[in-house]
């Protein structure tokens, strides 16, 4: 199931955040697309544990299911097997820029957050959507990456709206 968040960076609109670790690689693409799809009124999406690149495409299309919007996607690149996603309402926000947070991928070989600088179209409120995972297996990675990255967010001068396995 989705984690829900709420959030007001001072736009006229709340903005509907989702988070979702997925576990695609024993998952069905078309079953999590049916749940996703199933949700009226997500401006943002955050996705862990996407393994198939070809199944990007199908959660884009799945987010749109039912809504005004047209959404886009962006595949953080590290990971290997297992990446992150953030899929926006395109109509809704601009997409200023992105990028990953390679710090906070302590060791190298897991997925660094995935960070999209979003401006929304209506108010021209500014602000930072980041998908994070973790490490769940190496405790002392995962409580370093959690310090690394609330240090991350408390030195930005924009809001940060963060979703994914902490």
């Amino acid at each position: 199931q989705p984690s829900w968040a709420a959030s007001e960076t001072g736009a006229d609109e709340p903005i509907t955040v989702a988070g979702w670790n997925i576990g695609l690689d024993d998952a069905d693409i078309d079953t999590i697309g049916a749940r996703i799809g199933a949700f009226d009124g997500v401006d943002l999406w955050g996705i862990a544990e996407v393994n198939r690149t070809t199944a990007v495409s199908a959660l884009e299309a799945a987010a749109e299911e039912g809504e005004v919007g047209d959404f886009k996607a962006v595949l953080g690149p590290s990971g290997g097997g297992m990446r992150l996603v953030a899929l926006y309402d395109d109509t809704r926000f601009d997409l200023l820029e992105w990028y990953e947070l390679e710090d906070i991928n302590t060791t190298g070989n897991a997925r660094a957050p995935l960070v999209l600088h979003l401006r929304d179209n209506a108010s021209g409120e500014q602000f930072l959507f980041m998908v994070n995972h973790l490490y769940r297996s190496r405790d002392d990675e995962r409580h370093k990456q959690a310090q690394m990255l609330g240090e991350w967010a408390q030195g930005k001068a924009l809001p940060v709206i963060a979703v994914g396995d902490y």
